[in-house]
């Protein structure tokens, strides 16, 4: 026996809008998806892209500053040079807060890595006059770098944190240790390339980059001093350009400018100004504070050790092989 359920016409239309409802619901939920996976491959590429374009620039110019003392020993200009570019380090800091203001994260860190590539660029023809503006101009855009690198990854940080739910400081804490996880292998790379250039380039033992015809090891146990092939110098020169040049294109690439700095750009081109007041004043400031003044020989202690392992250390172990 069949029975026929009868609805009524209110009915029928409550029942179509719950699915009508439960189809939104899902669709939203799809959607909310959808946006946090675009969020979070947005967010790892950036890191990552800013990491490994870091890991090659860095990788270049560590490599190259450890063996100045020791490629341009006439008259100190190796030492010099370095002196010079830890000169304008301290310079570029007064200004650092107003060129990431007024050219934002990305520009700025775009042009910090090109002073670098000019500073690697005169290297093929090092003399007082080439070597020592390519020393200031990668150390007036070696404070911007940091700040600039810095802060990106704190607003991409702060940007994802919102959207993707998670803890703003815990995932800060996360991706700056990935960052640094790059950045601390930048050694590797660029110290291999030289060994590799330097030191025996064939299979033959006592076929080196030197011009006469001993060992390595024969050559770095006499005082006198072997004149090094400027061909190899060139060869080394090149590579850490093409290192600089690739992780320039993967910040180009990989590396989004933020929005509020698109907007805040737009502005900025019709009144540019970077104020170095501000910041010297709040550092004169932070003196107040005794444990400010307990830092100081820490910074020295600092310092003296890099001169050390970037002059002399290297100067003394391979002066007398790539001379």
């Amino acid at each position: 026996m069949i029975e026929l359920v009868t609805l009524e016409p209110g009915s029928l239309h409550e029942v179509e809008s719950k699915d009508s409802e439960s189809h939104g619901d899902q669709d939203n939920s799809n959607s909310e998806k959808a946006s946090c996976r675009t969020r979070k491959r947005w967010m790892y590429r950036n890191i990552f892209g800013l990491a490994c374009s870091y890991l090659l620039v860095f990788s270049a110019f560590r490599s190259l500053q450890t063996l100045q003392s020791s490629l341009h020993p006439e008259g100190g200009l190796g030492l010099a040079s370095l002196s010079i570019v830890y000169s304008g380090y301290i310079l570029s800091s007064f200004v650092t807060p107003g060129i990431v203001r007024t050219l934002g994260t990305k520009n700025t860190i775009l042009v910090a890595f090109l002073s670098h590539l000019s500073y690697v660029v005169v290297n093929f023809y090092p003399s007082w006059y080439t070597l020592v503006p390519g020393s200031l101009i990668i150390g007036l855009g070696a404070g911007p770098v940091w700040a600039a690198g810095n802060a990106h990854i704190v607003r991409v940080c702060v940007i994802s944190a919102a959207e993707l739910g998670k803890d703003q400081n815990l995932l800060i804490s996360k991706l700056v240790g990935y960052f640094f996880l790059f950045f601390q292998m930048s050694y590797l790379p660029g110290n291999f390339a030289s060994s590799l250039i330097f030191f025996p380039y064939s299979d033959s033992p006592n076929e080196t980059a030197l011009q006469d015809n001993t060992s390595i090891n024969e050559a770095c146990k006499k005082t006198d001093h072997r004149i090094l092939d400027r061909i190899y110098l060139y060869i080394l020169v090149s590579t850490y350009i093409l290192m600089i040049s690739i992780g320039i294109l993967l910040l180009c690439t990989l590396v989004s400018q933020l929005p509020a700095e698109r907007e805040r750009n737009i502005s900025l081109r019709r009144s540019c100004s970077i104020n170095c007041v501000n910041p010297i004043v709040g550092m004169l400031k932070m003196f107040k504070n005794y444990r400010t003044i307990l830092y100081v020989p820490l910074v020295f202690t600092g310092g003296l050790e890099l001169s050390f392992l970037y002059g002399t250390f290297t100067q003394v172990c391979s002066q007398s092989c790539l001379q």
